[in-house]
């Protein structure tokens, strides 16, 4: 054999060391990324178990949440009636009470102070026992039947009035304890909210 089939020989032969030794790195590098890649299938399988876990977890309190806005959408429509009924009432007030400032303008003005239901009904039936036994003229009893008329139409106004005035108070009771509720849920919703952050 020449010397230089002997030098293309050997050149040759380790040439095919080399591209053996490559392949096996190959081969050896491929084994290690098939394992990582299994690692990572396993891991994204456990991710995604803990995630179903976690969304099963989580499901209550999205529903409850949801639950705590349409209770404060509630809440919400109630008081607006609540307040409708307010003006309602006030409206009948102020009317009544102008009706009793003109009223008061024309006729006795003995009871305008401190006058209430009792005072007036007191009046009412004394001059009904006063036409009832004493002798009157005929101007007199007019007079008295008149004022009966009077107080009896301002009687009814303030019983009106008193009534709507204790709806007012009803109403505005209720009100308050609306808005009691309303900031425990607006207080609940918040720590919910604050309970899906930490769990997500």
């Amino acid at each position: 054999m020449s010397e230089l089939e002997s030098t293309n020989t050997s050149e040759i032969n380790n040439k095919i060391r080399d591209l053996l030794d490559s392949r096996k790195n190959l081969i050896t590098q491929l084994k290690s990324l098939n394992k990582k890649r299994l690692d990572m299938r396993d891991e994204i399988g456990t991710i995604t178990t803990q995630l179903g876990e976690h969304q099963a977890d989580l499901e209550p309190l999205y529903q409850e949440v949801g639950n705590l806005r349409k209770e404060r959408q509630g809440l919400i429509n109630e008081k607006k009636e609540i307040w409708t009924k307010i003006n309602d009432a006030n409206g009948g007030i102020k009317a009544n009470d102008s009706n009793n400032k003109e009223q008061d303008s024309r006729n006795d003005r003995r009871f305008n102070k401190k006058e209430n239901f009792k005072n007036v009904s007191k009046r009412i039936q004394e001059i009904e026992w006063k036409l009832q036994t004493a002798q009157l003229t005929r101007e007199e009893e007019k007079k008295l039947i008149e004022n009966i008329k009077s107080l009896q139409k301002k009687y009814n106004e303030w019983k009106k009035t008193h009534s709507a005035r204790q709806e007012v108070s009803v109403l505005f009771k209720k009100i308050k304890k609306l808005v009691l509720i309303w900031i425990q849920l607006k207080n609940l919703e918040k720590l919910q909210k604050q309970h899906l952050k930490r769990k997500k």
